[in-house]
């Protein structure tokens, strides 16, 4: 469901003009002017301090073929030299007071780059985001939480495609690959159903020839790390296109997306959000959940909370040239869904991703995937921050 801006892979290399045998207490934080064969271009790179020894910001980078705005991530050496990477580009530099040199290369390549420092100042996003509390999981890129209790947790790796079982011991979250034929299955997303101890998952069947997008399973458990079935549901939930990341509601209905139309009729070019319930006869009903929330761009990813009084979802968006998906959220009120909203900083960030947002125990956190560290990481932030107005 991301879209991430294929980049050239690139080397930056700087030499050091200075070292030291520890790192250093000024801070990096700033706004930087990314300066390529001394030909200032208004190109900036902004860095805020994160956890340890590691930081993170967002680059604006103005070529003669195109403009990449993308978030990175930074690793601070005990030398003060900086490792950075967005994309498929990394960097290696070293400090010179506030400002750094060296070169640029790409291949054979190389050309001469300044970074000078600015300003003190950084986005307001970036600001917002010192407040995110991230979750630290086994995972590639970790997405798609879905509590079973307080301690004990499902996700999946977004890019292995495997789903795992994670329960919390002092404090720190143990994590297992579930036991199935994960070489024949894979999985991207993951539900779990509280009064039927079963998950809902979206992925692949390697074995069948034509998957497309993939679709949608149940996984019935033995235990809490061995499944015991993998069940593909009907075609009134899976359409010949694209169905994906399911979940259960607090009724046990099934919210889910689709790039088809389901009850088996073909793909017709976005995405929309859909809600099915089993009837009396064994069958589903699935219907288009709201035109308050569908749009003619993809809105996937939904799940619902507050006793299916908040849904929240992620919405595929191009802003100033860039496009990635972001968090939305509606609330259920005299009958109908409310016009979806954006949620605000720190959930949503300039230059990254964002997606599949779930409601934690008790109501207390919302948590979802984001990439504003330069990789896909979940991050949590308090419900009661977000003036959603469920009353």
């Amino acid at each position: 469901m991301k879209r991430i801006i294929k980049i050239s892979i690139i080397v930056l290399m700087i030499s050091a003009c200075q070292k030291q045998n520890s790192p250093s207490e000024k801070t990096i934080e700033g706004t930087y002017d990314f300066i390529l064969q001394n030909q200032p271009n208004g190109s900036t790179i902004q860095l805020v301090e994160g956890d340890d020894n590691q930081a993170y910001g967002i680059i604006e980078w103005y070529t003669k073929r195109d403009t990449i705005k993308s978030s990175l991530w930074v690793e601070k050496r005990m030398d003060d030299s900086l490792l950075i990477e967005f994309e498929n580009l990394n960097l290696k530099l070293a400090k010179l007071n506030k400002d750094y040199e060296g070169e640029i290369s790409s291949g054979q390549n190389k050309k001469a780059v300044q970074l000078k420092f600015k300003s003190d100042n950084i986005h307001p996003d970036l600001e917002a985001s010192k407040s995110l509390e991230m979750i630290d999981l086994d995972a590639e890129e970790a997405s798609y939480i879905s509590f079973k209790n307080s301690e004990e947790l499902y996700y999946t790796d977004w890019r292995k495609k495997l789903i795992y079982y994670a329960e919390e011991i002092n404090n720190q979250y143990v994590s297992t690959p579930l036991n199935y034929d994960s070489e024949r299955y894979k999985f991207s997303s993951v539900g779990y159903s509280k009064n039927k101890n079963i998950l809902i998952v979206h992925g692949k069947d390697l074995s069948l020839e034509d998957q497309k997008g993939g679709s949608i399973y149940k996984l019935t458990l033995k235990n809490e790390t061995t499944v015991d079935s993998i069940i593909k549901y009907p075609e009134e939930i899976n359409t010949p296109s694209y169905d994906n990341f399911p979940d259960f509601t607090a009724k046990d209905n099934i919210i889910f997306s689709s790039w088809g139309n389901p009850d088996g009729e073909p793909n017709y070019g976005k995405g929309d959000i859909f809600i099915s319930s089993l009837n009396d006869e064994g069958k589903f009903t699935t219907i288009n959940i709201s035109t308050n929330i569908n749009t003619s761009i993809a809105d996937a990813g939904a799940s619902l909370a507050f006793d299916d009084r908040l849904m929240v979802f992620h919405r595929g968006v191009e802003e100033s040239g860039y496009f990635s998906d972001k968090l939305y959220y509606s609330i259920y009120k005299n009958g109908h869904w409310s016009q979806a909203k954006r949620f605000e900083a720190p959930v949503n960030i300039l230059y990254s991703y964002q997606y599949a947002p779930r409601v934690g125990p008790k109501s207390k956190y919302l948590y979802f995937t984001s990439g504003h560290l330069g990789k896909g990481k979940i991050f949590r932030y308090p419900i009661d921050k977000l003036n959603l107005n469920l009353e």
